[in-house]
C-alpha cells in the first residue's frame, strides 16, 4: 500500500507537494527533478471512470487544486517512490 499525505491546503504547487511528502530534500531538488522528468503524478477522481493515466510532469509552476471531484494524486520519483496525496 501507498503512503499517504494530507494536503494541508486546497491549491498546492508540485514543487511544495514533493518536499511536504519527503520525496525530496529541498524545493531546489524537486525543480532538479521535474526538469529531468523524474516526477510523474496520477489523478485519481472521485468518479473513477474519469481517472487519468501516469503523466510526467516538467512544468515548474504545477499547481494541484483538491476540488470536489479530485479523490486523491498519486506521486512517483523515479521508478520506486510513490506517496498517495489526499485533500
Amino acid at each position: 500500500d501507498l503512503e499517504q499525505y494530507s494536503a494541508t491546503q486546497a491549491k498546492n504547487t508540485l514543487i511544495d507537494l514533493l518536499v511536504a511528502t519527503k520525496l525530496v530534500k529541498s524545493k531546489t531538488e524537486a525543480r532538479q527533478k521535474i526538469t529531468e522528468g523524474a516526477i510523474k503524478i496520477k489523478i485519481e477522481r472521485k468518479i473513477k471512470e474519469d481517472d487519468e493515466e501516469m503523466q510526467v510532469i516538467k512544468d515548474l509552476k504545477y499547481e494541484l487544486d483538491f476540488n470536489d471531484d479530485i479523490d486523491s494524486v498519486i506521486i512517483q520519483k523515479g521508478k520506486f517512490n510513490f506517496v498517495r496525496v489526499v485533500a
